[in-house]
């Protein structure tokens, strides 16, 4: 249980398109405490069953000149965000976290025939003391839809030897589309892409010294391609099909994965 408040503040002396955003929220995090099975299973029963109170204050500093939420063909987007949980109000939690940014769309073919668009992304978060634990979902979770498709959510990046993605305290993306109208009034896009990834680094404090069972949590890049539709009607979605370039048969990894998500612009 929780919530946030969030604010808008244009900077028209600065620059017309530089908007800056300030986030303050508070969190009640509560399970019913449950219990591994064994020793080997504790951590990441640990780890993603994390209990507290949570505060925090965000601070996002965003440039965006793109001529289109959902189908831009030219402009770019730059965003600086930073979050964090101060040791000083905080009991269990405490980190901070900062992601930087950028994305560039343009068209090649025409107004709107053909679009080129490349994001990248990077960023880190770290515990302010050693006491303090940082949140699990404030860790990065790579693979998925918002990050390299043809891959299911934290399976790009440290996990327990069952599997289950830890998370990682750094992250870096490559994401590049070209896309095209597949009906006159646009209501429907078609896209390929190319997308990369890593995420590495997961706290060690709360493993309880078992990291013989820590799995890929050294920087390693992975990599996919695919195709997908744009939606507008009867309202925005995206469909993705990615197929991984670097499929590693021997961890059991499927050769593509299916994604559907909300259709918005980087």
């Amino acid at each position: 249980m929780g919530g946030d408040v969030r604010f808008g503040f244009a900077l028209p002396k600065l620059d017309k398109k530089l908007t800056l955003f300030l986030d303050f929220g508070i969190e009640d995090i509560r399970n019913n405490h449950p219990r591994a099975l064994n020793n080997i299973f504790a951590p990441i029963v640990k780890r993603t069953f994390q209990t507290g109170d949570l505060k925090w204050i965000g601070v996002d500093l965003v440039k965006d000149t793109r001529n289109h939420q959902i189908y831009p063909n030219s402009g770019y987007k730059v965003l600086l965000s930073t979050k964090t949980a101060p040791s000083g109000i905080n009991d269990e939690f405490s980190f901070f976290k900062t992601e930087l940014g950028g994305s560039w769309y343009t068209a090649l073919i025409g107004y709107d025939s053909l679009v080129l668009g490349v994001q990248g992304k990077g960023g880190f978060v770290h515990a302010e003391t050693d006491r303090k634990v940082i949140p699990y979902k404030e860790l990065f979770h790579m693979g998925g839809q918002t990050t390299v498709r043809g891959f299911v959510w934290g399976s790009i990046g440290p996990a327990w030897a069952t599997g289950d993605p830890l998370g990682g305290r750094k992250f870096l993306q490559f994401n590049s589309e070209l896309i095209f109208p597949l009906v006159n009034d646009y209501s429907i896009k078609g896209h390929v892409f190319y997308d990369s990834g890593a995420g590495w680094d997961t706290p060690k404090n709360d493993l309880g010294g078992n990291t013989q069972y820590l799995r890929r949590d050294k920087f390693h890049l992975r990599h996919s391609v695919g195709l997908g539709l744009n939606l507008m009607n009867p309202m925005p979605a995206k469909i993705d099909w990615g197929f991984k370039l670097d499929r590693k048969k021997k961890d059991g990894e499927s050769a593509h994965e299916f994604h559907l998500t909300m259709n918005y612009a980087w």
